[in-house]
């Protein structure tokens, strides 16, 4: 008994071999290059070499300068490098490579400016990464065009409806706001909202794909927290979201306060 004993390990040791398991083999994961700003943001060890996201040399494109101390293994990032390549003038890149600057999953959100594949989605598409859209076009919750300075958004004109601003969100980039009509909703692509920005009495519109649910009389600090036909403004004793209008006749016996440009406003 103790020699069949024996010769049924052999036979199951046999049976886990390499080269008899290919099934288990084959299931291992196939190691990722760290070629993207996502790849190299996640927290991961995408390529299996034991180095995580800035730590990996082939992250350095997208991490800047860094120093990485060799007994804890941080990395510390200076963020002071030149761009690589030009999104605004399109310049700095091989085709078919774009000039795009990618967002990292950190908050705040830091902008990298690498040269990347296009994706397909056009101007205003709701998208999840830089990748997903055409062009030089950054992802801010849609395809929209970066920017420095209001002066790099097109669409300049006097009224608010097709007057585009820049949002600069960190490191002196930002996106481009997608003008729209607060009074239309069908004016903004699918799966987005037009919002209402009050900066003082200046008013500028964007297509946004989350709206939050504030309506009039809600307490606010953000635009995005009020609802479609809502905006946040500095009401009397504070800011709360307040009903859109453009004439005393859409604020139900109240007063229709019109911001600059006498285009619309909101009820008081």
């Amino acid at each position: 008994m103790r020699h069949r004993a024996g010769s049924i390990g052999i036979v199951l040791l046999l049976a886990c071999l390499p080269a008899s398991c290919g099934d288990e083999k084959s299931a291992t994961p196939t190691p990722i290059e760290e070629d993207t700003i996502e790849r190299c943001s996640n927290g991961t060890d995408d390529d299996d070499d034991g180095l995580v996201d800035c730590l990996d040399p082939q992250c350095e494109v997208f991490c800047g300068d860094s120093d990485t101390d060799s007994d804890t293994g941080s990395s510390t990032h200076t963020g002071e490098k030149e761009d690589p390549c030009d999104p605004i003038a399109g310049t700095g890149c091989d085709a078919p490579d774009e000039c795009k600057v990618y967002w990292s999953e950190f908050d705040p959100p830091e902008p990298e400016v690498n040269c990347g594949p296009e994706g397909a989605s056009v101007q205003g598409d709701v998208c999840e990464r830089s990748g997903d859209c055409e062009g030089r076009l950054t992802c801010w919750q849609s395809c929209r065009p970066p920017c420095h300075l209001t002066s790099d958004c097109s669409g300049g004109g006097a009224g608010i409806y097709d007057a585009s601003g820049c949002v600069v969100v960190r490191d002196g980039w930002g996106y481009c706001t997608l003008p729209c009509d607060p009074f239309a909703p069908d004016s903004c692509p699918v799966g987005t909202s037009c919002m209402l920005i009050i900066d003082g009495d200046l008013p500028t519109t964007d297509c946004v794909a989350d709206l939050g649910a504030g309506v009039a009389g809600d307490d606010c600090s953000l635009p995005l927290q009020c609802a479609p036909g809502t905006a946040c403004d500095n009401a009397v004793g504070g800011f709360t979201c307040e009903a859109l209008c453009d004439a005393d006749d859409d604020c139900g016996g109240g007063t229709c306060r019109l911001l600059v440009g006498g285009l619309i406003g909101t009820c008081r």
